[in-house]
Parts: C-alpha cells; structure tokens; sequence
C-alpha cells in the first residue's frame, strides 16, 4: 500500500469503530475505486481500510496524511492528535455532537478564516486580486455564515486582496446579523430586483441591434409587460419572438404568439425542476398561495385558503423557505421567489385540493 494507504490503515485500527453501516462500506469502495483509476492500489484493502475509518469521510481520510505533512510536517504523530483532539470543531467533539449517521467531511479538516488568509497572502504576493461568488447564501448554516463573515473580517482587517460576493434571499441580512453582530458593517448589502425598464430593453434591443435585428416598440412593450422584467425571461421571450419573426423586425404580433411557446418552455424547465423538488403537502401550499395572486402575501390567509390555521402549514411553510420557493421578506408574509410562479401553479394544479 502507499504511503497514504498506510495511514488510512493506521486509521481504521486507531478508531475501531464497533460497527460501520452498509452506507459507508458502499461509499469507501466508490472512493478506492476512483482512487484506483488515478494510482495503483489495492483497490480491496483500501476500501476495507477506508471502511474501518469510520466515521471519517473516506475523502477525509485520504486526505488527513497528506494535509499533517503538508502543515506540520509529519505524519503519523500528527493524525493520531487529530484524533484525540479535544479543541473546537475536532473529531472528538464531532464523535459527541453529532448522530451515527453523521461522517465527519473534508470540509471541517479546514478552519474557513485561516484558509482565507492564506489565499489572501498568496494573491498578494503574486500581485493577482481574488473574487468569490457564492449564491444560495440563505442555504448557509448560522456556524457556516459565521465561519464566513470571520473570514472576510479577517482579510479585510490584513487589507488582503480577496473580493467576496454573494447573492441570496432577502433574509440574508438578517441571517448575517443574527450570525455575527459586525456583519452589517462589513458588507454592503444591495437589493436585486427586477431590471429598471431602461436597462430591460436594452437587454432586448442591443443584441438584436447587432444583428441588424429590430424590435417594435409595441413588441418590446409587451415583452417587458409579460415578464415583468424578470431577466431569465425576458431572454426566453426574445428568442421565441426572434424564431417566429420573417425578416428583419420582431413585430408585437410575434411576441403574442411566442408567448405561448415561451410558457411551455419555462413550464418544462425553469419551473418543473423547482416543482419537482417539493413534497405534496409543500405543493399544496404553493397552490394556495398562488390562489391569493402574484406578491406578498399574508401567511394567515394561505392557511385560510387551506382551511388550516397558521401553526398547521408552517412546518411546509419553513421546507419552502429552505428550498427557496419562497421568502418571507417580513413577519407574517410571503412570497414566491421567482415571478409568474403563482400562474404556473395554477396551470399544473387547476383546482386547489379538498380541504382535509
């Protein structure tokens, strides 16, 4: 076995776990598997070995030789204090905090401001800034959103060249505040909304202008009207119009006719993938709220239209909220995330349900 084999194997005999699920067997011979198409190994005794490690992800340990070295420069010595280590965030802390399901991943080997200060000092001395995009920031854990906010604390504090931005709901700012008190005065927050109507005809007419297209006004009004200047549709609706039009000017007529087309389209993709990621009771909801028309909306009155009160829909209110249907922008209300979703609802469950 390698030398990183060798220290799974030490591992595995140091944890001793009493039992390992059938779960982490099939997930420790995956990983020797890929393992094996990229070096030679023992395919079999990795996978055994990564087995026995238990509850460590088998990326993790095949990574903690390499990262003690990499550090410290040691080994074994090294592994076996992660292993004992009772310090935050440590594996012995993990084993008491966390079920038996839970493997401890990659993810915590890294301590996020440290490695944010060491990408820093790196780009700084090759002269070369660094920007992070992050969306999906309402996904973030709070001792996730924590970790994070400390580390572009940390960089900003060294005037380190690291430009981190991130896109998320509107609870985001809550959500940084309640994980750390400062963060307001870190980052600077900016609402994203629908394009200003300058800025959304321009997204029409500039690409087609230089493709010696035209668009009437009376089509770009009625773009800009249907989409409500929501940016991924109004891109769906140009290129319908632009696929029906003869010659060189999208007329209004094209994009009445296009409008059907465009629906379908966003009904089959842009839509279905968000629908198909909730449970009946969840979509349930939705049609409900969808039932009260496109904005905010009161959460009592969808518990109204469900014949329920507010504490019965509200852990499928919470799911939603988690998934990113919807958002509650203040106490008490809702509303979908994306525009036109309250019609497609509608479309793919014409009736609400029976109330129950």
């Amino acid at each position: 076995m390698s030398g990183a084999d060798e220290t799974v194997a030490l591992l595995g005999r140091a944890i001793a776990a009493q039992s390992v699920p059938g779960s982490a067997q099939n997930h420790a011979i995956a990983v020797a598997e890929a393992v094996a198409k990229r070096r030679p190994t023992e395919t079999a005794l990795l996978a055994q070995a990564l087995a026995d490690a238990w509850p460590l992800n088998p990326v993790c340990a095949l990574l903690l030789g390499p990262v003690s070295r990499q550090r410290f420069a040691q080994n074994e010595r090294s592994v076996f204090g992660f292993l004992s280590s009772a310090e935050p965030a440590g594996f012995q802390e993990f084993l008491t905090m966390h079920d038996e399901r839970a493997t401890y991943d990659p993810a915590r080997l890294w301590d996020l401001p440290a490695l944010f200060e060491e990408l820093g000092a790196a780009a700084a001395a090759a002269n070369r800034p660094v920007a992070i995009f992050v969306d999906e920031l309402q996904s973030l854990k709070q001792d996730e959103f924590s970790a994070l906010i400390m580390a572009v604390h940390k960089v900003n504090q060294r005037e380190l060249p690291i430009l981190f931005i991130g896109a998320g709901l509107p609870q985001v700012m809550a959500l940084a505040g309640n994980a750390k008190s400062y963060s307001e005065r870190l980052f600077n927050f900016s609402p994203i909304d629908a394009l200003c109507e300058q800025d959304a005809v321009d997204a029409i007419v500039n690409p087609a202008a230089a493709e010696e297209v035209k668009f009437e006004a009376e089509a770009v009004s009625e773009i800009l009207r249907v989409t409500e200047r929501y940016p991924y549709y109004l891109q769906q609706w140009a290129h319908d119009s632009w696929n029906l039009a003869e010659g060189d000017t999208i007329t209004w007529r094209n994009v009445v006719d296009a409008t059907p087309i465009s629906t379908a389209a966003l009904d089959r993709s842009f839509f279905r993938v968000r629908y198909d990621r909730c449970s009946p009771n969840e979509k349930t909801y939705m049609r409900a709220l969808a039932e009260l028309g496109p904005g905010h909306q009161k959460s009592a009155e969808v518990a109204g239209v469900l014949g329920k009160t507010v504490n019965q829909i509200s852990p499928a209110r919470a799911q939603l909220i988690k998934k990113a249907m919807i958002f509650a922008q203040s106490p008490g209300t809702i509303c979908f995330t994306v525009p036109l979703f309250d019609q497609f609802m509608k479309r793919v469950i014409p009736r609400l349900p029976d109330r129950t």
